[in-house]
């Protein structure tokens, strides 16, 4: 389930929002976020969310695009993928699984 699973990824507590457009090809996956009381750097946030963007990827595979529509300190961003040019340098789970043995999410 899309849902569950960005629910076990990182900053999963600061989504306010989700939805699935799933009507026809492309499939998107909108995630809004609500991020003020984290202390991160814009440019480390937007890594961890590419990464989480990857890791979607590479376990649902009929999502096609991602969207997270992220307010951070009271700015709007928007940071949009799609699997074409995220995930091509990502073969499998393997190339994250450093991270969500990081995160406690598996063994």
């Amino acid at each position: 389930n899309t849902v569950g699973l960005l629910h076990k990824l990182p900053f999963s507590k600061y989504i306010e929002k989700t939805q699935i457009k799933e009507g026809s090809k492309p499939y998107e996956l909108i995630v809004n976020y609500r991020i003020d009381d984290v202390n991160i750097k814009k440019d480390e946030l937007e890594k961890e969310l590419n990464l989480n963007a990857k890791i979607i990827f590479s376990l649902i595979d009929n999502v096609d695009n991602i969207s997270y529509k992220v307010k951070f300190n009271n700015e709007d961003n928007l940071l949009s993928y799609e699997r074409i040019n995220t995930y091509k340098n990502s073969n499998s789970l393997d190339d994250f699984k450093e991270v969500l043995i990081d995160a406690g999410k598996i063994n």
